[in-house]
């Protein structure tokens, strides 16, 4: 297989195609995968494509209503933005369903048609990991308590578990920086854009401390 997908590759890259190829990891650490395509892979660009953060989930919405033509409640696209958080053509279905309903009924899209009309989704959201589930079973792992993780210690015993805290919770929830600065006690959201990049940094390298926690935490934590 990987010898087909090699002169697949390399006759559509010769005749000047543009190529993509989407993967959850990083090149280098895709089990079977032969060195030369690594090489071929690593040459181009390599984006890291993230969910979208709270605030753009709330932007989408809010332009979608602009072009139905539907008044949408600050408060009403937050709450929805916040029960779908990884799927943009999801959150615009649900939209859709509920401006139907509402000029069905002849009433507007408020707070309590939205829970009314998302119960099975918010049941979901409530049994979901969060970020304070992921400070747990990291501060368990780690041997740390959550007051520490949460704190100011820059001792590497904790700095470095809350680093690893802070990349599953960007990577597995999609939370925004800001967000995570506020559920981290307060810190600034460029010390968490720092930490993430630090860990991911350090998985690129097949760091085998990180790669192992990590492994072991999102197992933990069902992911």
């Amino acid at each position: 297989m990987n010898v087909v997908f090699f002169h697949t590759f390399n006759a559509l890259y010769q005749e000047g195609k543009q190529i993509v190829v989407t993967s959850d990891i990083y090149p280098h650490r895709i089990p079977g995968l032969e060195e030369r395509l690594v090489s071929r892979f690593e040459a181009g660009m390599i984006a890291d494509v993230q969910p979208p953060e709270l605030d753009t989930r709330i932007a989408i919405l809010q332009k979608k209503a602009a072009q139905e033509g539907v008044e949408l409640d600050g408060k009403v696209a937050e709450f929805l933005a916040r029960i779908v958080k990884h799927n943009v053509r999801e959150l615009e279905g649900l939209f859709i369903r509920l401006a139907v309903k509402a000029e069905l009924l002849g009433r507007p899209i408020d707070l309590e048609m939205a829970r009314e009309s998302t119960q099975s989704l918010l049941a979901d959201v409530e049994t979901a990991t969060t970020v304070e589930d992921i400070q747990k079973v990291v501060c368990n792992y780690f041997g740390i308590r959550l007051s520490d993780i949460k704190g100011k210690r820059k001792h590497r015993a904790v700095s470095f578990p809350r680093m690893v805290a802070m990349y599953v919770a960007r990577q597995r929830l999609g939370t925004s920086f800001p967000e995570l600065g506020n559920r981290f006690g307060g810190k600034d959201h460029t010390t968490v854009i720092n930490a993430v990049r630090k860990i991911g940094q350090l998985l690129e390298e097949d760091d085998e401390r990180v790669v192992s926690s990590i492994d072991a935490i999102e197992k933990q934590l069902g992911f």
